[in-house]
């Protein structure tokens, strides 16, 4: 497993390896929905804000009492989390999000699991900014037993479990924070001091420690959008923003309608300095199904990830805005 730096967005987008084609996140823990490992997340995936599209899968379940098929994450010296990186979504093990709700409201929200998410694979479609996953298994599962999942390519897996051996410290201009798992749910979560929102963080997973150095949270971007078509048959959606300047990256995820649920959904990122994102309408029409396409705004994002022996791990730092469409 390797990283690389989603700051080029010629670059695939979710891949810890800077070969490797684009890939969703699902994301995130801040949008709640099938698709989440974390979900908020998907907190808030992901995600995160919470996501009306999203209902929670099978890897938001965690189970204390199983400890027998957990991976190793190899302890040992600390590993650095690389600043710009994402993680591929179908090796993504953990997602910790520290997000901003205003001047004085800090939330951090994640958690890390033994395995990665098997509903996630390669993108049906994908551009230099985005990538659209079908969640399609390449086969039909027997059924699968109650602590598996029919992973994407047709096989039922072992479903991820949430680890209950994780914390988070947080240093915040000297001082520490501690948030521990739940030990039922393997959630990490805890209010932040706010000024100013700077946080270097270190994961414990286990015997194994992952540290990223001091990262501020992107503020509001103020984004207006269009819609071209309809919520019914989108044609593309362009987004457009004051261009900042620096590390950050701007970010979105569309799931498909929430009355069809299920891990499918456009996921897509670029350099916040380019002050625009758009998106194809052939990664938008197969989500807009039922009541129609749910956008639900964008993300100003700052993020890191780390391999581990088990999987990659992803931290984001973000700030989340609602942005509305206007149909042309």
């Amino acid at each position: 497993m390797s990283l690389r730096f989603a700051l080029v967005a010629a670059l695939g987008l979710f891949a810890c390896d800077s070969n490797a084609s684009n890939g969703a996140d699902t994301s995130d823990t801040n949008n709640n929905d099938t698709t989440d490992t974390t979900d908020t997340a998907d907190t808030n995936d992901g995600s995160d804000t919470a996501d009306s599209s999203d209902t929670a899968d099978s890897s938001d379940t965690a189970d204390s009492s199983d400890t027998s098929d957990t991976a190793d994450t190899t302890p040992g010296g600390p590993i650095a989390a690389v600043p710009g990186a994402r993680c591929k979504l179908s090796e993504r093990i953990g997602l910790i999000e520290v997000e901003a709700q205003g001047p004085s409201t800090v939330y951090l929200n994640g958690s890390v699991s033994d395995r990665p998410n098997p509903y996630y694979g390669e993108p049906e479609l994908a551009d230099a900014a985005c990538a659209f996953h079908r969640f399609n298994p390449q086969g039909a599962c027997a059924p699968c037993d109650e602590d598996e999942l029919c992973g994407i390519d047709g096989v039922c897996v072992k479903s991820p479990v949430r680890r209950t051996d994780t914390r988070v410290v947080v240093d915040h201009g000297g001082q520490t924070t501690e948030l521990a798992a739940n030990g039922e749910t393997g959630e990490i979560f805890g209010e932040l001091a706010s000024d100013p929102q700077t946080y270097a963080l270190t994961l414990h997973v286990g015997d194994q420690r992952i540290t990223l150095g001091a990262t501020t949270v992107p503020g509001a971007l103020n984004a207006s959008g269009t819609l071209s078509g309809d919520s019914m048959d989108p044609k593309g959606v362009t987004t457009t923003w004051a261009a900042q300047a620096g590390d950050s990256q701007v970010y979105t995820r569309i799931s498909i309608n929430h009355h069809a649920a299920g891990p499918t959904f456009t996921e897509c990122h670029v350099p916040a300095s380019s002050g625009t994102l758009s998106i194809a309408g052939t990664m938008l029409k197969p989500l807009a199904v039922v009541t129609g396409l749910e956008f639900q705004g964008l993300e100003h994002q700052r993020v890191a990830a780390a391999e581990t022996a088990a999987g990659c791990i992803e931290f984001r730092f973000f700030y989340k805005e609602f942005t509305s469409l206007t149909e042309q």
